[in-house]
């Protein structure tokens, strides 16, 4: 589904819902390589209760911004734990880099330059044009 229409070279997996399940995934793609991105949770927590809202408000004549908000928080810190198990138990031959997503926004070409280095991907100067 996810090649249906174009090229399965590279996949970008923008929501984080796979994370709770890496050694699902790592399984059925066992060469893959994961880039996991990290930002700052005082900034994702109201950016997904701002997004949830707005679905819950469509939904419900009863909205509870503090329910709500108490159980996104607590949705993140359960897939946050998941994957931080989960990555405990593929030990440190996996193969995931970490990106700090300020770091990625502040110098992006340098970023993906580590990424490649780290998995001993040729990064050309017609990438870096890119």
């Amino acid at each position: 589904m996810l090649t249906f229409q174009r090229s399965a070279a590279r996949w970008v997996l923008k929501t984080p819902h796979h994370l709770e399940h890496l050694p699902a995934l790592l399984a059925e793609f066992p060469g893959a390589v994961l880039i996991q991105t990290h930002r700052d949770p005082g900034v994702v927590v109201p950016s997904v209760n701002s997004l949830f809202s707005s679905i819950h408000h469509t939904m419900t004549d009863k909205f509870d911004p503090a329910r709500l908000g108490e159980q996104n928080a607590a949705l993140l810190l359960s897939m946050a734990a998941d994957n931080a198990r989960a990555r405990a138990a593929l030990g440190p031959r996996a193969r995931i880099h970490d990106v700090r997503y300020d770091d990625l926004t502040r110098d992006p070409t340098g970023v993906i330059q580590g990424i490649y280095q780290r998995f001993g991907l040729p990064f050309t100067p017609q990438l870096e044009a890119q």
